[in-house]
């Protein structure tokens, strides 16, 4: 039985705190280059439905790497991520109280 993680992958450095030590390669290919034009183009042109089409002429492509990252940056922007729990070391959550402050514009 090893003293690793189950969920490190192996290879995967790591500090005693868990944290990733440089020179890591979790990620290497990042997000295909496809989806990154199209969310460059979005940024750039602002068309919602031209990004749709873009989007989902990806996926339907045969490189299913980048046809599941076009479905997930879709459903991103259409649907909004899915909300996540914050929890404390505990697993209970907790409230964030915001305040908001009077802008100094004039």
């Amino acid at each position: 039985m090893s003293d690793e993680p189950q969920n490190q992958e192996a290879g995967e450095k790591r500090d005693d705190k868990g944290r990733l030590l440089p020179g890591n390669n979790l990620n290497p290919g990042g997000r295909p280059k496809a989806i990154k034009e199209a969310l460059e183009a979005f940024r750039d042109e602002g068309d919602l439905k031209k990004l749709r089409d873009r989007l989902m002429s990806i996926a339907m492509d045969e490189d299913k790497k980048a046809a599941c990252a076009a479905i997930k940056e879709w459903h991103d922007r259409a649907y909004g991520k899915a909300p996540q729990a914050i929890t404390d070391a505990e697993g209970k959550g907790f409230s964030i109280g915001v305040v908001l402050l009077p802008s100094d514009d004039k």
